[in-house]
């Protein structure tokens, strides 16, 4: 039989070997629920009442019947026991629920016989996984407005639930502090703010908070949490502390607080363990009465829960500058690290993150990473972060409310990150900063939240020159990525000179992109640097990990492209694909005429950080392999698709090359010229296009403006290259006249660059095949200027 788990401990969840269920009825929920707690038999009639109290009782017992139909259906037969009259739960060894599990740990702790005040460790044990067990209150975020004794008998839960952890949560406290472990604080501490959470008015839970980190050596943060007690009294019950907590102040305050009996002998709680533990808030900030100087000034570390990186922090240096003048300013509240997957947004936020671990920070409640990234709907954005922040949440109250309430007067930095999948969530953002002036939100998304208050820090690949030696190579954030990664999968691994032209072409295909480069990095166990850059022209598949350790969204390229493919509108993903067909940067106006495409979806491919803008220029850019990984998409289409494509890109740069040729021979010839060299990659890539197909009639579009372009640029040697294959292709087309033409034209051109590059015999021989060519056509103008070439070689000779 199946093995079936249900947790109610926190948002309800329903799992039969390990997959999820879904429910479509929340009251097959709630009966479940009912049924799994309370464990024994129900009358139909009883279960009506209770869920469809304003049901006629034939109609609820309807309603039960159905709701048993489809816990049957969804959970498979065997689970339920129901006859005509009664329904039950089926206890059997395959039925697991948390519920069960967490009372029958705590009870066990209860019987177990040992000692009095002895540190027991199976009652650790016990304790600890109990509490494990618990992810929120009893049924989190599920609530049936329409059945009020339903609601009556999961508030009566919530708070058996949390008073039964309370207990729990004291017990393990206690068992700590008797323990006598030097390292033990750090884990004391945590459990008892996790009891305090449940009830901020309970002063035990504030006193044993401030005995632990007076033992601590905090005595400031101890202090603090006695104004934090005093607070808390005054506004929720106008009253003062307990004496007993008052007499706990002055002796922490005169420094006259003693070990437990059973620890006076031993060293005090290790000081550096509980320094990242110590009371948010108190942060090296003295009590008003306080007169030791010593203590007045100690300080501790803020709160966090960064996760440790296996690898340093590499480059970057000025974008981390920024960042943290932009977090200290107050515009700096919401930053949005913006850029495609593999950017390295992630790093980036958790770097800047850590520079904000140190006692003068202005986040003195913390610093948390919240991951964004397991979490499919919006609508489970407040639990992640609460759970993220260690802040349980009760049924009693909105779960939104409930943490805008406990962020109010927090000084906290939270990291969102891949935000870019929860963007209907971006106004509980909004709310959080609007509610908490002392928090600050460093967001990474691939897409912008588009909130008034938004910071936008765009990231691009990491920075690389022009490799020319080893030690000036080994300067650059790239090369010093790929040597740091190559090197864990060869330690021996030296970057040479003869790799150096090779491995610029790697960066240059990945525009340093930080995780392509460490992907196409770990294939040196196999490849040299050479084989590396020659497969990666070939195919994205290349830059693939198996790795255990890495996320599966970033063990390929392919992998990040398709989660940012699969946000795309239908309209973004045409236009996508389309833009595969350019090299280099590219106009607005190119992008309108050869696709069609409005401003409006242009923008929705740069806000979803799969296109780059640069406005200074009014040009866009995409990412190398990201256009590698378009262009697969579109060779994906219809044959009919694709050629349009390149069709209408060919036909708009032939259009501009010969709308350029008056301009050229103007006053506005340095303003053409500087507009056709952005475009010029573009320009060549129609040109061979056009050459391929041995379309003579567009061809003949580029050839002037062509030659131009390469003589005042002094460009000899790639303009020979190009006329030489322009005539050899049009060779093949007897009969064209416009491909005599083009021919023509090409040896003229390739006459008059050989000439001067110093072989005029050569470039004699083609003006007069060019002559020979043109005296059959009525073309005066090219013929004219085939003479002029050969004077001209005449000249050099």
């Amino acid at each position: 039989m199946s093995r079936l788990a249900l947790y109610f401990l926190g948002t309800p969840r329903i799992e039969r070997d390990g997959e999820i269920i879904s429910l479509s009825h929340h009251k097959a929920l709630a009966l479940l629920a009912y049924l799994s707690v309370t464990r024994q038999h129900h009358t139909r009639q009883a279960l009506g009442a209770l869920l469809w109290p304003d049901y006629a009782p034939a109609d609820a017992r309807a309603e039960v019947r159905r709701m048993i139909w489809v816990l049957n259906k969804s959970l498979g037969p065997g689970w339920l026991e129901a006859d005509r009259q009664t329904v039950m739960l089926t206890p059997q060894p395959d039925l697991w629920v948390d519920v069960d599990d967490f009372r029958e740990r705590a009870e066990a702790s209860r019987n177990h016989v040992h000692i009095t005040g002895e540190s027991c460790p199976d009652c650790l044990v016990s304790l600890q996984e109990a509490v494990e067990l618990v992810r929120g209150d009893f049924l989190a975020g599920f609530t049936l407005a329409d059945s009020p004794d339903f609601d009556t008998w999961q508030t009566f839960e919530t708070e058996s639930f949390r008073r039964e952890l309370g207990i729990v949560l004291e017990r393990l406290v206690e068992f700590f502090i008797q323990s006598g472990d030097n390292t033990a604080g750090e884990q004391a501490i945590s459990y008892a703010r996790r009891w305090l959470a449940l009830d901020p008015l309970h002063e035990p839970a504030h006193r044993q908070l401030m005995r632990l980190y007076c033992w601590a050596g905090q005595p400031a943060a101890a202090l603090q949490q006695y104004q934090s007690c005093a607070r808390v009294l005054e506004t929720e019950l106008g009253v003062a502390p307990s004496t007993e907590t008052n007499a706990l102040f002055e002796a922490i305050k005169a420094n006259r607080l003693t070990f437990p009996a059973n620890r006076a002998a031993k060293t005090r709680l290790k000081t550096s363990s509980i320094l990242r533990s110590a009371l948010p808030g108190a942060r090296g900030q003295s009590h008003p009465s306080l007169s030791n100087t010593a203590l007045a000034n100690t300080l501790a570390l803020p709160i966090h829960n960064l996760p440790v990186q296996a690898t340093p922090f590499i480059g970057r240096k000025t974008a981390l500058e920024g960042l943290q003048q932009r977090l200290a300013s107050p515009e700096g509240r919401l930053i949005t690290i913006i850029g495609p997957g593999g950017i390295g947004k992630t790093r980036l936020s958790l770097a800047l993150a850590e520079k904000q671990i140190q006692p003068a920070t202005a986040f003195v409640d913390g610093v948390y990473f919240i991951s964004l990234a397991p979490i499919t709907s919006p609508d489970t954005l407040v639990q992640t972060i609460a759970e993220g922040l260690d802040f349980p949440l009760s049924s009693v109250e909105e779960p939104a409310t409930q943490l805008l309430t406990y962020l109010r007067h927090k000084q906290m930095l939270l990291v969102l990150d891949n935000f870019e999948h929860v963007l209907d969530g971006a106004t509980l953002v909004s709310q959080i900063l609007q509610a908490a002036t002392g928090v600050n939100i460093v967001v990474t998304s691939r897409e912008r939240l588009n909130l008034a208050h938004e910071m936008l820090w765009p990231v691009n690949g990491l920075q690389f020159a022009e490799l020319t030696s080893v030690a000036d190579a080994l300067n650059g954030d790239a090369v010093r990525l790929f040597v740091q990664r190559a090197r864990q999968v060869r330690p021996d691994f030296e970057l040479r000179v003869e790799d150096l032209t090779h491995l610029q072409h790697i960066l240059q295909a990945v525009w340093g992109m930080p995780l392509a480069i460490e992907l196409a990095a770990a294939w040196l166990n196999m490849l040299s640097v050479a084989e590396i850059a020659a497969e990666l022209g070939h195919s994205l598949d290349l830059l693939e990990s198996e790795l255990r350790d890495v996320p599966d969204r970033h063990r390929s390229m392919r992998l990040v492209f398709d989660r940012s493919w699969q946000r795309l509108t239908a309209e973004e993903q045409s236009l996508f694909k389309t833009l595969s067909v350019f090299r280099g940067s590219f106009t607005h106006e190119a992008v309108r005429q050869i696709t069609g495409a409005s401003l409006r979806v242009l923008a929705g491919l740069v806000n979803k950080s799969l296109l780059t803008s640069r406005p200074e220029t009014g040009r866009y850019e995409l990412h190398e392999l990201l256009r590698q990984y378009a262009g697969e998409k579109l060779a994906a289409d219809d044959l009919e698709t694709n050629l349009l494509a390149r069709q209408a890109h060919a036909n708009y740069y032939a259009a501009l090359m010969q709308q350029s040729w008056t301009d050229l021979r103007s006053a506005k010839q340095q303003t053409a010229l500087a507009a056709l060299e952005l475009d010029i990659e573009n320009i060549r890539t129609a040109w061979r296009y056009r050459l391929a197909e041995r379309n003579s009639a567009e061809l003949l579009k580029f050839m002037d403006s062509f030659w131009m372009i390469h003589d005042i640029r002094g460009w000899h040697q790639a303009a020979i290259a190009l006329f030489r294959e322009a005539a050899e292709q049009m060779n093949l087309l007897s009969g064209d006249e416009v491909a005599l033409l083009v021919r023509g034209k090409a040896l003229g051109y390739e006459s008059y660059y050989t000439g001067i590059i110093g072989n005029p015999e050569r470039g004699l021989v083609l003006a007069q095949e060019a002559i020979d060519l043109l005296s059959c056509l009525d073309q005066p103008e090219a013929l004219s200027y085939v003479f002029y070439c050969a004077a001209l070689s005449n000249l050099y000779l």
